[in-house]
Order: structure tokens, then sequence, then C-alpha cells
């Protein structure tokens, strides 16, 4: 099973190359899904949200640069062995040229990608397109 549609993957990735989209974060856990998103500037909105849902295994850095996302091939043993056999789940490979190592990884059932502003902080009127990131109003 693929938790992704490949198209989604390569407009992901042309989003990144094209635009001033490059830094990157682990912002958020909730009920199970695993918020990863990309900014110009990650303090105060992002642009683009990815959504590992029922992740089971991550291994990223808490930030870093300009990622290509993929799905892991066959052949790669990145993931942990228990993981690997499990049909729902899909590795999703981060490589990115900025972390030593250069390639992490996700273990999720799905990915959704949002693109648009969503802003790290209440703020009022919004235009259209725009949003308050999830977690902001979860502060407490």
């Amino acid at each position: 099973m693929t938790g992704v549609d490949p198209d989604a993957l390569r407009k992901l990735n042309a989003f990144v190359a094209e635009t001033n989209v490059k830094d990157f974060g682990l912002r958020w856990i909730q009920a199970g899904s695993l918020y990863v998103v990309g900014s110009e500037d990650l303090s105060y909105y992002h642009q683009v949200e990815l959504v590992f849902e029922d992740f089971a295994h991550v291994n990223l850095p808490r930030e870093f640069s300009s990622p290509r996302l993929r799905l892991a091939s066959a052949h790669e043993a990145l993931a942990p062995a228990h993981l690997r056999s499990d049909p729902e789940l899909s590795t999703f490979v981060f490589e990115t040229p900025d972390a030593p190592g250069g390639v992490f990884f996700v273990c999720a059932c799905r990915l959704r990608i949002e693109y648009g502003m969503a802003y790290h902080y209440r703020r009022t009127p919004l235009q259209p397109g725009e949003r308050i990131a999830p977690w902001v109003d979860q502060a407490g």
C-alpha cells in the first residue's frame, strides 16, 4: 500500500525547488499525526504542511532544509524490520543535503499535503486561503 499519490510527491518537490520555501521542521504531534511544516520563516508562518497520519516511526532532525521527498524502494532497509513487514505502512524518505547523513524517514499509513499560508499566532482578519496553524489554539 502506498499512503500518497506519487503526483503529490512530484508537486511537493517542484514546490520546494521553485519557491523560497526551503526551511522545514517538526512542529506538532496530535492524535497519531506528525506535522512537518515548510516555510521561508518558520518562526511566524508556514506555506506547506505535511501531515503523516497514523505514523509509527520518525527519524528526522528537528529542522532541515531543501528536502526532496520520495517513497522508499522495496530494496531500502531504512525502517525497523517489524515496520517494513506492515502492509499498512509506507516509508517516506527525506533526502536533505544540509543535515549529517542526508537521508531521513517517516513510517506512516498516509501522507496529506496542504498548501497555503498558515500563521503560528492568532491574527485577524484572515485573507482567502490563509488560516491559523492547528496547534495555535491548542496551546495552554
